[in-house]
């Protein structure tokens, strides 16, 4: 259970690594659990340009399902719709998933020092600020929080100092 983001990147390596060359798979959207989907909601539109799509509300599970597109990638937030004394979360075990901070969703930008500006103006919980990756030469990254503790990359050009 602690593994879920080593078994989805595991599942995506796969899935890109033996798709044949005329059908290839890429990844086009994650789910990420929301204490507070409206929070969550306006967290990834503030910060990242999602707008929601799409809403899907699952009385019988007692589940919100929001689809969220920036243009370029998609996120399926999704939540309790009423919380209840006895269950103040969503049992995330049905799905294998820890009680918290399950996911790291990496997105790209042209320009990490501008993106950087903008979400500390925005007063976003940093991890860690920019700092050179070892992903590709060139390139730096930072990790902000969202609302529910999930951890989010941002991959750009090593900013150049002036």
């Amino acid at each position: 259970m602690k593994n879920s983001a080593v078994i989805l990147a595991s599942v995506l390596c796969i899935l890109a690594n033996s798709s044949a060359a005329d059908t290839p798979v890429k990844p086009v959207l994650i789910g990420i659990y929301a204490q507070n989907y409206q929070e969550s909601v306006a967290w990834y539109g503030k910060h990242f340009g999602f707008a929601t799509t799409k809403e899907v509300v699952n009385d019988n599970a007692n589940l919100r399902i929001g689809f969220l597109d920036n243009g370029a990638f998609e996120l399926e937030i999704y939540s309790d719709i009423v919380r209840s004394p006895e269950s103040a979360r969503l049992n995330r075990e049905r799905f294998g998933m820890p009680s918290e901070g399950f996911v790291k969703l990496a997105l790209e930008t042209s320009n990490l020092a501008a993106l950087a500006d903008e979400l500390n103006a925005n007063a976003a919980e940093f991890v860690r600020d920019i700092k050179e990756s070892d992903r590709k030469p060139g390139q730096s990254s930072l990790i902000v929080k969202d609302p529910d503790g999930n951890l989010i990359q941002v991959f750009g050009p090593t900013p150049t100092k002036h």
